[in-house]
């Protein structure tokens, strides 16, 4: 996970919590190889909670802009994401499946992300900076 590139959008902040999610990631994998359940259970917490902070502020973005005609499209990839991630939660709390867990973080999750930054975000991004130049 260390050599995980995700697209930059142009947009510092946007950036900035795209790689804060990253770190929160490469932590939660960390806990899965040698943390407790309890341990991983709260990693999966906090990485879920930055998630839906993360989608918070690009939907908060999205409201502010003029003709930007993904925005529901682009919501609803987050809401798919992160219910799939609160099930993920529900799942791990029942079974403790340390497999399962990582096998969706890195072969799900993160390739999700990476294609969602790609053909979303740096759309949104780019209008946004167009939008605060005018």
């Amino acid at each position: 996970m260390s050599d995980v590139k995700l697209p930059l959008t142009g947009e510092a902040e946007i950036d900035r919590i795209h790689q804060e999610e990253v770190e929160r990631l490469r932590n939660l994998l960390e806990e899965l190889k040698s943390g407790s359940d309890t341990q991983i259970g709260e990693a999966f917490e906090a990485f879920i909670a930055h998630m839906d902070s993360h989608f918070s502020y690009e939907e908060d973005l999205m409201q502010g802009l003029t003709g930007y005609m993904m925005a529901e499209l682009h919501k609803g990839e987050h809401y798919k994401v992160i219910s799939d991630a609160r099930y993920r939660l529900m799942q791990w709390h029942q079974f403790h499946d340390r497999f399962d867990l990582e096998d969706y973080l890195i072969y799900e999750f993160t390739p999700w992300l990476s294609q969602h930054i790609s053909s979303m975000d740096i759309p949104m991004a780019s209008l946004v900076q167009t939008q605060e130049r005018e």
